[in-house]
């Protein structure tokens, strides 16, 4: 009888755990959504990217400078849920003949996303990961080459 009743509850405890299966959903990066902010007042110039909720499965973003008052659009971003992952794109404007490039997700944990593209000339890896409640660091890099991480700070609502 006891074998029995172990025998049925590791059945149980087998279908509780398929159960909980990961699936990724969107709602788990919401902390990139907001205005994010980094002033570098060498080159008296200010950058942006701003995070919106677009539907259920989709947030879109853009990256803008703003130097000596004009405003210099660098990135449109998005951030999906399509079949079962999630995936992060760009079009970075002068580049790539302005195609959109796709990046796989490939870590998330409660404050960093990593996404991968190994197919990709630079950048190959993007991640993000919240230092804080208001500040996001990104490092953009690839086999050979690594950006300086871009540390932003989010911008509080009014």
């Amino acid at each position: 009888m006891k074998t029995l009743l172990n025998c049925a509850l590791a059945i149980l405890m087998g279908w509780t755990l398929v159960g909980c299966e990961h699936k990724p959903d969107i709602d788990n990066y919401r902390f990139l959504l907001g205005e994010w902010e980094i002033s570098d007042e060498d080159l008296n110039k200010t950058s942006y990217e701003i995070w919106q909720i677009v539907s259920d499965t989709l947030f879109e973003g853009r990256m803008f400078d703003v130097v000596d008052g004009d405003t210099i659009k660098r990135e449109k971003l998005w951030l999906e849920s399509r079949d079962g992952k999630i995936i992060y794109s760009a079009i970075v404007y002068g580049y790539n003949d302005d195609r959109r490039i796709y990046f796989d997700n490939t870590l998330k944990t409660i404050d960093r996303t990593r996404f991968e593209n190994n197919n990709h000339d630079f950048p190959t890896m993007i991640q993000y990961k919240k230092t804080g409640m208001h500040f996001l660091e990104i490092l953009v890099c690839d086999e050979d080459d690594t950006l300086p991480r871009i540390r932003m700070h989010k911008i509080q609502s009014k």
